[in-house]
């Protein structure tokens, strides 16, 4: 085909995308060490917010989507949610478990549960099909 002789590379989203989450994880570390690392806020908070970045960055960075064809890179990132998925459903037993045995108060639990379930959303929406 056409596509062949002009020597066209096929277009992969899923690679536009990756690309796009690399660049936006590196641009934010960097927007934080040039602009965050001025006392605005305690060491302890921006390395934490720097963390996520950074883990975000590594686990993209990381994944070698060259020379796969764009079902194994949907794999990879469907693997990744799907772990994160797994730990939230641990996490709920165990906090289930904690109510249970009275270490925990309803208010607080309440609480948990509905930062699990914005961030099962979140990770749901990840997902691809």
């Amino acid at each position: 085909p056409i596509i062949k002789w002009l020597r066209i590379k096929p277009y992969s989203v899923m690679e536009d995308e990756f690309k796009t989450r690399s660049a936006l994880a590196n641009a934010l570390i960097a927007h934080i060490e040039e602009n965050l690392s001025f006392g605005e806020v305690s060491d302890q908070v921006l390395a934490q917010v720097k963390s996520k970045y950074e883990l975000k960055a590594q686990r993209l960075n990381s994944t070698d989507i060259s020379g796969h064809r764009t079902d194994s890179v949907t794999e990879i990132f469907n693997q990744i949610v799907t772990v994160q998925l797994d730990l939230i459903e641990q996490e709920r037993k165990i906090l289930h478990q904690l109510r249970k045995e009275h270490k925990a108060s309803d208010e607080i639990v309440r609480k948990i549960e509905h930062e699990l379930d914005l961030e099962e959303a979140r990770l749901r929406a990840e997902l691809y099909e």
